[in-house]
């Protein structure tokens, strides 16, 4: 791509929750949802179906603001972050 030929293409987002077989097909068409930050926290946030759900992704969520998130709602979730990041080991 050239500068500027962005214009031209249409962006498909789409993220697959599934446990054996997929339980929620989300797609994204907005130029927003192209960050994983927004597109995969938006899937967690509106999909979460039950108590004891475990949410596991890679580093696409990288805000920390978006971990808060999930842990104010009692989201349970693993991930990888940053080895650098700044964390408290609350039980080892």
């Amino acid at each position: 791509l050239k500068a500027g030929d962005a214009q031209s293409y249409r962006l498909l987002k789409f993220t697959v929750g599934y446990s054996g077989l997929p339980e929620c097909i989300c797609f994204y068409t907005d130029q927003t949802y192209n960050s994983e930050n927004v597109a995969l926290t938006k899937t967690i946030l509106a999909n979460q179906i039950t108590d004891d759900q475990i949410n596991v992704f890679d580093r696409g969520i990288t805000a920390r603001h978006n971990y808060d998130k999930f842990t104010e709602k009692s989201i349970l979730f693993v991930s990888r972050i940053n080895a650098t990041a700044k964390h408290e080991i609350i039980k080892n």
